[in-house]
């Protein structure tokens, strides 16, 4: 695969949205969540959540989080699980709903 610089130069500020040079986080998570919302389905975000909520109490927590990821041998640190908790925990309850979790994929 060859991808031309211009190209890299083009999706690069695509993604700085506030035009200052850099990609911060919150400006990369936006991205990613563009990508997502392009993808998923709301059939894919039902089937995903009802994987994750092991104990079909209709919200997510951290065990059922990093239950998941160690069963897809996805390498994240608990830390990273945590935050990704707490950034997707909306209403600050200490688990993921639903609808929170659908916004992690298809936005508002």
């Amino acid at each position: 695969v060859v991808v031309r610089q211009e190209d890299i130069k083009t999706f690069l500020e695509h993604i700085d949205a506030d035009e200052d040079g850099t990609i911060d986080f919150d400006e990369l998570m936006t991205y990613i969540e563009e990508i997502l919302a392009e993808h998923y389905t709301n059939d894919d975000v039902i089937n995903a959540f009802s994987m994750i909520d092991i104990d079909g109490s209709g919200d997510v927590t951290l065990d059922e989080v990093a239950d998941a990821m160690q069963t897809a041998d996805v390498g994240v640190s608990h830390e990273d699980v945590v935050y990704l908790l707490e950034e997707a925990d909306l209403n600050s309850d200490g688990k993921i709903s639903f609808s929170e979790f659908r916004s992690l994929f298809l936005g508002s």
